[in-house]
């Protein structure tokens, strides 16, 4: 290997440079135009004789050009073209500011050459792991895999998660529709609920067929529930499911439908449906039970977005969380405190400050016998005073989770009693509390799905009863 001060007009990037842009070298030009080179460039002699190919040193290159040296130290060594490019990868996949994607096309070169995941992880330092993940992202488009991981709006982990689902439809509309949107994270979730639902349906049908008979939903009426499972309670995909100990004397049944599992054992009662007719009422009543897990996933589906959104603030800075909403969360906690939000009362923790601080109400007469006056301005200044004594992350949270939360399972619904059919209530309380919930999410930048808002005017199609087959 000779060493040389090699003109930098001598000199040219390596075509096939993993290192797609060379970054901000405004430092690395001030130390090199104080200290000179510290370290050689490695290069090759091109086969006309006049010029040199860098493989290592494209940065110092650079740096070297913008603080003005005409010359630079060189390592020339002599390697094959496969060498050569071997030789770029491994030292640039070393380097902690690589972008992902440069990391990726980076292993493919690699993988190109004939080097294996033992052979990358060891030359680079990478965990085998890390190297096989980079590897299964070569698998999607990669003109979406640069755009969307340059551009900030997906992850590595995002394309790798999607890549545990597995149905290929639901993947690919994953994929090509969702990543790199600010409704990935909601869609994802939904698929992996769904995915696991699925698991557990084909485990649980395997094990009720070894001692029950399968049963159709027209034949449910003549059976009884012994014990059940339904996508939204469900603790684990894998869960067991026990044999009776009368199963040779009981002839169980069992009934998969969409959302739920039954098994199901004969009426004691001797009469069955042929022997008896279901009133309109009842068979009004049994078809809207038997529908209500369907509108059931509709709202689930919106309340995984929810969480989704959530999860997403809770990753901001205190710094952020001040100076994008500080003035949003004063103004639900004074709405709260006035009053103006009848669906919404005062927080554990709102109302511990309420009762630690003196505070002084409008009316004192209506706050003894313990009726909302509100409180009088100074008292709501000390209020807030005392609430910014927390992390806005903090606060916001307490509010969301505390003020907003509703477990209601079907917030926009209620049943009408004349007609046992379950129908859109605009004026129902716990609807009111889904609405003032998007309200305020809206406010923190949430964006509400085509569902969410026809579950919110009840015009989603989810509320019609389909046609009895």
């Amino acid at each position: 290997m000779a060493v040389a001060f090699i003109p930098v007009g001598r000199l040219h990037p390596h075509p096939k440079n993993p290192r797609a842009s060379v970054g901000d070298i405004t430092e690395l030009t001030a130390s090199i135009r104080t200290n000179g080179v510290l370290q050689n460039l490695t290069v090759v002699k091109d086969p006309d004789g006049e010029m040199y190919t860098v493989i290592i040193g494209h940065r110092r290159l650079e740096a070297a050009k913008a603080a003005g040296l005409a010359t630079v130290p060189c390592n020339i060594v002599n390697l094959t073209p496969a060498e050569q490019q071997a030789m770029m990868l491994t030292e640039n996949m070393q380097r902690t500011d690589l972008t992902m994607y440069e990391q990726i096309h980076g292993i493919q070169m690699c993988l190109d050459l004939g080097l294996t995941i033992e052979d990358i992880s060891s030359k680079t330092g990478m965990s085998k792991t890390s190297v096989g993940n980079r590897k299964r992202m070569l698998q999607f488009d990669q003109a979406k895999v640069k755009k969307t991981l340059d551009e900030g709006t997906a992850t590595m982990q995002d394309y790798l998660a999607v890549d545990h689902i597995g149905d290929e439809a639901v993947r690919a509309k994953l994929i090509e529709k969702y990543i790199g949107t600010p409704n990935f994270a909601r869609e994802l979730r939904i698929a992996q609920e769904d995915q696991r639902w699925k698991i557990f349906q084909a485990s649980a049908e395997r094990r009720l067929s070894t001692f029950a008979e399968k049963i159709e939903e027209s034949e449910r009426f003549n059976y009884d529930e012994v014990n059940g499972w339904n996508k939204w309670q469900l603790k684990d995909e894998h869960e067991f499911i026990h044999v009776p100990e009368d199963y040779e004397d009981v002839k169980y049944r069992y009934l998969i439908r969409d959302y739920s599992v039954s098994l199901l054992k004969p009426r004691e009662a001797k009469e069955t449906t042929e022997e008896r007719k279901e009133t309109p009422r009842q068979k009004m009543r049994r078809r809207w039970d038997e529908y209500i897990p369907v509108i059931q996933n509709f709202f689930l589906s919106a309340e995984l977005g929810r969480e989704v959104f959530m999860e997403k603030l809770a990753e901001m800075s205190s710094e952020e969380w001040e100076n994008k909403y500080g003035s949003q969360v004063d103004k639900l906690i004074l709405k709260i405190l006035k009053g103006d939000i009848e669906t919404i009362s005062c927080s554990s923790v709102l109302e511990y400050i309420i009762n630690m601080e003196e505070l002084e109400y409008e009316d004192e007469e209506e706050a003894g016998n313990g009726e909302d006056p509100g409180l009088t301005i100074e008292s709501e200044r000390i209020v807030l005073r005392t609430l910014h004594s927390y992390s806005p992350h903090y606060l916001a949270f307490l509010v969301m989770y505390d003020e907003m939360a509703t477990d209601v399972d079907l917030p926009t619904m209620e049943r009408n009693w004349e007609t046992m059919a379950m129908e859109y209530s605009s004026n129902r309380v716990s609807c009111k509390m889904f609405r003032d919930m998007y309200e305020f999410l809206e406010e923190y930048g949430y964006k509400l799905t085509d569902n969410e808002r026809m579950l919110l005017d009840g015009t989603h199609p989810c509320y019609i009863l389909p046609d009895d087959e």
